[in-house]
């Protein structure tokens, strides 16, 4: 929507109601929204694609504000293959824990794809999402968001992804003193970290946030 695209004349937002399309940051503002405005402004049209649209959406549909077009069935029945795999039960079987089923140490291409599609699952930037004590529960928190603080093991500290705050990881646990700190969660930087240790994997890059 940013784009500085002159005689604009087409707008596509598809699956426009995920997380992704919102800025939580300053400055603040939703995709569909902007390409709304934008499209307003430039006298073009927008598409607003979503399997789950949005109540404001469907809404403004009912009311004729929007034109509905339905699209009842995939293209050409075309449906991706899945398979569920219980972790807990290769954990059982191997005693190792790990966040890639075993299917995926197949040599690529199409264990690949499985693993590409499992690491796009992680949004959460940084290595584990949270910081708990094993002994008490306590999570670390931020001082100003009273959020849990993600841990970034490349830089070594805890940071909130909403304020930016940042802290070295305790020894301690600071409500009860224990020793017994343990991460938990799954980051980006994890899944780029354990995809590095498969000899057999293409070369891998990470793109979120921190990079």
């Amino acid at each position: 929507m940013f784009a500085p695209v002159t005689n604009l004349g087409l707008i596509v937002g598809m699956r426009n109601t995920m997380a992704a399309t919102r800025q939580e940051e300053t400055p603040r503002y939703n995709g569909r929204d902007v390409a709304i405005v934008r499209a307003q402004a430039a006298g073009a049209c927008v598409i607003l694609g979503s399997a789950t649209p949005s109540l404001e959406s469907r809404y403004n549909a009912e009311r004729g504000k929007y034109t509905l077009l339905e699209l009842p069935g995939r293209i050409e029945e075309r449906l991706p293959t899945v398979e569920l795999v219980d972790m807990r039960q290769e954990f059982l079987e191997t005693r190792k824990q790990s966040t890639f089923p075993a299917s995926c140490s197949t040599p690529w291409p199409s264990g690949w794809r499985m693993a590409s599609r499992l690491s796009s699952c992680s949004t959460a930037a940084g290595f584990s999402s949270f910081v708990a004590c094993r002994s008490c529960g306590e999570r670390i928190q931020c001082v100003n968001c009273s959020l849990t603080l993600t841990y970034h093991k490349r830089d070594r500290r805890l940071l909130c992804h909403y304020c930016a705050y940042a802290q070295k990881v305790p020894s301690v646990c600071p409500k009860c003193s224990s020793e017994h700190i343990y991460f938990l969660g799954l980051g980006s930087e994890r899944v780029e970290e354990e995809l590095h240790q498969d000899s057999q994997r293409p070369r891998i890059a990470r793109l979120d946030r921190d990079t």
